[in-house]
C-alpha cells in the first residue's frame, strides 16, 4: 500500500485491506456468471488475473454455479457484518460502476431516458450536463454517488472550511441526510461512530446540528404551544410508561410534503458564497423566531423594515418572484397608514388583515410565499417550513447569548 499513498492521503492503514476486500470480492462475484468482464483494469495485472478465476471463486464459495442472490450476503457474512446494508454503504467502492454496466447491457433494467431525467429531481440544467457528460447512465450514477460518499476536504484547510467543505458537497438530500440523523439516535440503538461513517458527518458538525435543533424545540409561540413542531415523542422499549421526547422537526407527509431538489439545491448554492451565507444565516434565524400560525412570518412593526426586506430578498434568491409572495397587514382597515408605510418601505401590494385569523398588532406585517413559488416550482406550505427550518439547522447560528427558553 505505501507506493499507492500520496501524501494527501494520510497514512496507510491495514482497515484498508477489509476495504479492498469487500470491493474486489462484490465485484469478482456479481460477474462470476459472465464470460468475460466488461470493462478491464490495464493498470492492475495481479488483480486482473485474480478477477479470471472469479468462476472458480464462486464455485468454492457456493459449492456450486446456480444463479443466486445472496452474493451481498456471503460479503457481509465473511466482513462479519449482521446486514449487507453495513457492507454496502461503507465497503463496496464500485456500487457506482456496477450500476452504470448493468443498467447499460439490459433493457429490462434499463428505464426510459425520460423518466430518469424527470425524477432525477434536478433542474435541466443540471442533467443535461450530467448526461453530456457520459450519456443517460450518468444520472443514476451521480445520483448514488451523490447520496451516499462524504467528500474529503483537503488537508491544507482549515478545520471550519473542512466542515463547510464536506457539506457543501454533498448536495443531494442533504435535508434527508440530516434528518435522518438527528432522528435515528433517538429511536435506535446504533452508536454514534457507526452513524458518523454511515452519513459522512464528523463530531463537531453533529454537535451543531443537535443544539441548533435542540433551540428551535424550545421556542415558544405562546405560553403554552412552542413555535416549531418536533416529531412525536416515541416509547422507551425498557420502560413502556416513560417517552423521549424528539428534538427533530416533524416531517410533512404525502405528495404536499415533498421537498423539491430544485430549493435543496438553491440554498447550497448560496452556502458556497460567504456574503450569500450571511445572509441567508440572517433570514433562516428571522424565519425560526418568526414564523407563527398558518406558517405566515410575522415582524411586528417598521422598526424590523431592513430586517423584513433582507427576508423578501432571500426569498427572491431561491427563485420565488415577489408577485407570487404574500405580504398581510396587522391592520384591517384598508389602506389604513399602516398598510401604506409597508408599501412605502416595501413597494409591493400589501393586503389587509382577514377577518379571520391572527396577523399580530395593526402595525405588524405577516409574509409567506405562496404555494406556486414560481412557474415550475409548488410546494406545499408545511413542506417549504419543513425546508427551512432543516436549513436553519444545517447552515444557521445560534443567537450570541443561550440562556433559559427563549420566548419569542
Amino acid at each position: 500500500m505505501r507506493p499507492a499513498d500520496t501524501p494527501d492521503s494520510g497514512e496507510e492503514h491495514f482497515h484498508e485491506l477489509r476495504h479492498g476486500f469487500g470491493t474486489w470480492m462484490f465485484l469478482a462475484l456479481l460477474f462470476a456468471d459472465r464470460d468475460c468482464m466488461p470493462v478491464q483494469f490495464p493498470h492492475l495485472n495481479e488483480t486482473n488475473e485474480w478477477l479470471s478465476k472469479r468462476a472458480k471463486l464462486k464455485a468454492a464459495l457456493f459449492r456450486h454455479m446456480n444463479p443466486t442472490r445472496k452474493y451481498a450476503f456471503l460479503l457481509a457474512r465473511l466482513l462479519g457484518h449482521s446486514s449487507p446494508a453495513t457492507t454496502l454503504e461503507n465497503y463496496v467502492h464500485v456500487a457506482d460502476y456496477l450500476l452504470s454496466v448493468f443498467l447499460a447491457e439490459s433493457e429490462l433494467m434499463r428505464p426510459d431516458p425520460a423518466l430518469i431525467r424527470r425524477f432525477s429531481g434536478h433542474p435541466e440544467s443540471t442533467w443535461r450536463s450530467w448526461e453530456a457528460q457520459s450519456g443517460i447512465n450518468a444520472i443514476p450514477v451521480r445520483l448514488w454517488s451523490r447520496r451516499n460518499h462524504g467528500s474529503l476536504a483537503q488537508a491544507s484547510k482549515s478545520e471550519s472550511e473542512q466542515d463547510q467543505g464536506r457539506l457543501r458537497k454533498n448536495t443531494d438530500n442533504w435535508v434527508d441526510r440530516t434528518w435522518d440523523f438527528l432522528y435515528r439516535p433517538q429511536t435506535g440503538n446504533e452508536d454514534l461512530a457507526s452513524l458518523l461513517q454511515r452519513y459522512g458527518f464528523d463530531e463537531k458538525e453533529v454537535k451543531g446540528f443537535r443544539d441548533r435543533a435542540e433551540y428551535l424545540a424550545g421556542l415558544h409561540l405562546s405560553e403554552d404551544k412552542f413555535r416549531h413542531e418536533m416529531e412525536p415523542p416515541v416509547p422507551v422499549s425498557q420502560h413502556p410508561k416513560s417517552e423521549i421526547r424528539l428534538n427533530c422537526p416533524r416531517r410533512p407527509r404525502g405528495v404536499r410534503g415533498q421537498v423539491t431538489g430544485e430549493l435543496q439545491e438553491a440554498l447550497h448554492k448560496m452556502s458556497e458564497k460567504d456574503h450569500f451565507l450571511k445572509l441567508m444565516r440572517d433570514a433562516l434565524t428571522s424565519y425560526v423566531r418568526n414564523i407563527g400560525r398558518e406558517n405566515f412570518v410575522r415582524f411586528t412593526d417598521l422598526s424590523t423594515a431592513r430586517e423584513v426586506r433582507q427576508f423578501v430578498y432571500f426569498i427572491k434568491l431561491l427563485g420565488v418572484p415577489r408577485t407570487n409572495i404574500r405580504f398581510v397587514s396587522g391592520d384591517s382597515a384598508v389602506n389604513s397608514e399602516h398598510q401604506k408605510n409597508w408599501h412605502s418601505a416595501l413597494r409591493v401590494d400589501i393586503e389587509p388583515c382577514p377577518r379571520a385569523g391572527d396577523y399580530g398588532p395593526k402595525s405588524a406585517i405577516s409574509i409567506r410565499p405562496k404555494e406556486q413559488l414560481n412557474r415550475n416550482i409548488s410546494v406545499g406550505s408545511a413542506a417549504f417550513c419543513f425546508l427551512l427550518v432543516m436549513a436553519f439547522v444545517v447552515f444557521g447560528e445560534l443567537p450570541a447569548r443561550q440562556g433559559s427558553v427563549e420566548r419569542v
